[in-house]
């Protein structure tokens, strides 16, 4: 009844359940796991560990409690004893795919995105679940390795792991590789299940910028900025349009903007600079220019 009422997220009567069993049999090593769940689940990692380890030393070849202890590193970001513990889980089962796919999302918290793709790719082969095409897309992503990460996301898209930071990633994806229609789709269904995704309506603007299509991105900024006044990446994006439709004076505020909520932003003080020397004011165009190159701006 323990397992049933972990289930169903009833923690504390799991836990008195689970203490009845093991007062009446305290050599059973699974219960000491389960409870040791049940305590994870609920937050309580102090208890959970303890569990854990006394299943450990009743039963050391079991993966499970190993695999719980890989999951309480992880979840106090403590990702390299994470992956010890891990690796210790599939020295006994080698086909634990759920603990190769916690290993390459430990290796993703390390940066160490190419050794994450090779620990989902294994997970894939034993089990292809649409998740694990979700996570490896990440890591092409944080890769630079748009082609891929879009035929991972579709795979986990079309297998019902869409959720909206898998269409708000592959939108990335699509913008970065200029396929801006297919970007503007995935950014559309990502707002229709979050609509106050300001992320998502900035980028949509970006992605109808590059269409040629100015008022219409002003409109997704305008947007984004409602729900977040203090974007720096809209206000930026605003400028931008405004630029590239002729209005300098307008940019100047955006960018100004910019500065004033991310005052070590290069670009911003670059493209302020380049409007303040389009409008003659050159003394200011020098102090931004010479701000942005400290910052270390780079064409």
């Amino acid at each position: 009844r323990g397992i049933a009422l972990t289930g169903l997220g009833r923690y504390d009567e799991a836990v008195s359940d689970f203490n009845l069993a093991i007062e009446r049999n305290p050599a059973d090593p699974s219960i000491r796991y389960d409870r040791g769940r049940a305590y994870y689940l609920a937050g309580d990692d102090e208890r959970a560990e303890a569990d854990y380890r006394a299943s450990i030393q009743l039963e050391p070849e079991n993966e499970f409690p190993h695999a719980g202890l890989g999951n309480l590193r992880a979840r106090q970001e403590r990702y390299e004893e994470a992956i010890a513990f891990y690796d210790t889980a599939l020295a006994i089962e080698p086909a634990f795919e759920p603990v190769l796919a916690n290993i390459g999302g430990a290796l993703s918290e390390l940066g160490r995105f190419a050794d994450a793709i090779s620990d989902f790719s294994a997970a894939i082969r034993i089990n292809p679940d649409p998740q694990y095409f979700r996570y490896r897309a990440d890591a092409y992503n944080a890769l630079r390795e748009f082609d891929r990460a879009i035929e991972d996301y579709t795979v986990a898209i079309e297998g019902g792991a869409g959720n909206e930071a898998a269409h708000y990633n592959r939108g990335r994806a699509f913008s970065l590789t200029d396929q801006f229609e297919s970007a503007i789709e995935d950014y559309t269904t990502a707002l229709a299940i979050n609509p106050t995704l300001a992320a998502a309506l900035t980028n949509r603007g970006l992605a109808f910028s590059s269409l040629g299509d100015q008022r219409r991105a002003m409109e997704e900024y305008e947007a984004a900025l409602r729900i977040e006044p203090n974007n720096p990446m809209a206000h930026g994006a605003m400028g931008n349009a405004w630029r590239f439709s002729g209005d300098c004076r307008k940019a100047i505020g955006s960018y100004s903007r910019v500065i004033e909520i991310a005052p070590d932003l290069a670009q911003a003080y670059q493209f302020r600079a380049m409007c303040y020397r389009d409008l003659g004011m050159e003394a200011e165009a020098a102090r931004d220019f010479a701000r942005a190159e400290e910052l270390g701006y780079r064409e």
